[in-house]
């Protein structure tokens, strides 16, 4: 069955010290945590559903590739200083004590998934099980595989037709490149496929997909085409057209994420301005069915795509962007790549466009012209007004002091949000500490006229909920004393509470009593009165 994909709010997991040096990420024993190498000295687990640190580690020694997880012995495997290999268990401290295992050929990195083994692959392209050259890591056998003007771009764990590959990317001296397929096990051959084209086009992303009848290779060319190529084969090939994107700038190089058998991602430069764009694309429709714009474009050759999200470093953050697959129309997806519309906000409306389309078009624009009377009229019209767009708007408003702005906050703050893990990540994304506070004084202020408002409450508990540690570590006067007022509200209504309960009891009490004596109209007695004459 076809699947549709729509990106969630993305959040940030951790920040980055120093892009240059972060390693990257990989995935854990636990199916909810990833391990982030996050510097060449330092290892930390996350959790994704509250980002909170699982555990972590310290090193000296320094870190050369991403720290993995052996599946198979249940332990973690680092390179260090490009030629030793160390194994620890999560209830190790630090790692400074290790013992180490030195080989002589220098280490790329350390492959390996649920299903396959911890593999190591050499600076020389060599591939090789890594509790077998562990025991030969002084004397190792063979020469070579790529040249040594050639190096190592990157190297992926792939399926063809149900048999794991490493995947190798290697560029040589003369920027030519070429995908070299190694496979895992000894019945499969290696192949090796040019990734360079006789006219002038270069390829700037690539990545293998597997469907439930074949493999194929995803390749995106500088002209925006996108071209699927079945695997194996021995040599290269053009492949088949599938679809052109527009929104990339095919100048940079850009990341692809394989989704599905009949979807990838794709992460790039915007075409327009210079933040950076994720892009859902439809392989089996050759259409756009999502995208996600980010602030800051980064190269994202150190990211990881889960079943449910993507991890991508963008700026000084590691992002998660979540997304979800749902059976789609098929006229939701036509038209999906149709020109930019264009016109205000009423044409818009005129034409019949979605309310929540018409915010995508429109908001954008006047948050960055400062158009602050424009994002009060696409609320005001508009009622089906994404989340990201109510947060959005908030942060706006609260940085611009005006009438228009005070008016946009009372519009928001009477919209409730949906209340889920994404509207937390939004508000916790656009709206920082003092934002927040400054919000829940005006909602103590509304709650005090209004305590029963379920959407003011709703807002309250998403904003205690989204900065709660950093209420928790504050020591501020400030913060001390609007957490106070809401408290005082709470518990004034919890006395109410209280004494509802009791009055509802002190009823039901009295009209018990009043059951129990209340006189009957007839006597159930038999008995009659005689007057006697005694004198």
């Amino acid at each position: 069955m076809s699947h549709s994909t729509q990106f969630l709010a993305p959040y940030s997991l951790c920040p980055l010290i120093e892009y240059k040096n972060f390693l990257g990420v990989s995935e854990d024993a636990l199916s909810d945590c990833v391990i982030v190498t996050l510097s060449r000295n330092m290892v930390i687990r996350f959790r994704l559903s509250d980002q909170k640190q699982v555990s972590s580690w310290g090193t000296k020694n320094k870190l050369t590739a991403p720290v993995v997880y052996d599946h198979f012995d249940n332990r973690f495997i680092g390179i260090f200083n490009g030629d030793e290999v160390a194994f620890w268990q999560d209830s190790l401290e630090q790692l400074n004590k290790l013992k180490k295992f030195k080989f002589t050929w220098l280490i790329h990195s350390v492959v390996s998934s649920k299903d396959v083994p911890p593999h190591i692959v050499y600076m020389n392209g060599n591939v090789c099980p890594l509790n077998v050259d562990r025991e030969a890591r002084k004397d190792p056998e063979g020469k070579d595989f790529i040249l040594t003007t050639e190096n190592i771009e990157d190297v992926k764990l792939v399926n063809i037709h149900g048999s794991p590959f490493v995947a190798m990317h290697v560029i040589g001296a003369q920027g030519s490149s070429c995908l070299h397929f190694i496979p895992i096990s000894d019945e499969k051959e290696k192949f090796t496929i040019k990734l360079d084209r006789n006219d002038d086009l270069k390829l700037i992303g690539h990545t293998v997909i597997e469907s439930e009848t074949t493999t194929y290779l995803i390749q995106l060319w500088s002209n925006g085409d996108l071209t699927s190529l079945e695997l194996p084969l021995e040599k290269g090939s053009a492949g088949r057209f599938v679809g052109n994107i527009s929104v990339i700038n095919t100048q940079l190089q850009a990341t692809l994420f394989p989704i599905s058998g009949e979807q990838v991602a794709i992460y790039g430069a915007q075409s327009e301005s210079e933040g950076g764009i994720l892009v859902m694309f439809s392989i089996k429709y050759g259409v756009v069915e999502a995208t996600e714009n980010l602030k800051i474009y980064n190269s994202a050759s150190k990211s990881l795509a889960r079943s449910r999200e993507l991890i991508i470093p963008s700026g000084a953050n590691l992002l998660v962007i979540p997304y979800k697959l749902y059976t789609p129309r098929l006229s939701g997806l036509v038209g999906s790549q149709a020109p930019r519309l264009e016109g205000d906000l009423d044409d818009l409306v005129d034409k019949g466009i979605s309310e929540s389309r018409i915010c995508e078009l429109l908001f954008d624009t006047y948050a960055e012209s400062k158009n602050a009377k424009g994002i009060l009229h696409l609320l005001e019209k508009c009622q089906d007004v994404p989340d990201r767009y109510l947060v959005r708007s908030l942060a706006f408003a609260l940085n611009n002091n005006t009438d228009d702005c005070n008016r946009i906050k009372e519009v928001v703050l009477s919209r409730p949000l949906v209340g889920d893990d994404n509207s937390l990540s939004l508000v916790r994304t656009h709206i920082p500490l003092q934002m927040a506070l400054t919000l829940l004084e005006i909602l103590a202020d509304k709650m005090s006229d209004s305590p029963c408002d379920r959407i003011f409450i709703e807002w309250a508990c998403l904003l205690l909920d989204s900065h709660y540690q950093q209420y928790l570590l504050s020591r501020d006067a400030d913060v001390n004393e609007t957490i106070k007022k809401l408290q005082e509200i709470v518990l004034s209504q919890m006395e109410y509470m209280e004494t509802l309960k009791l009055l509802n009891w002190e009823m039901v009490n009295m009209k018990k009593v009043k059951a129990k004596f209340k006189i009957p109209l007839t006597s159930s007695h038999n008995y009659t009165i005689e007057t006697i004459q005694l004198y």
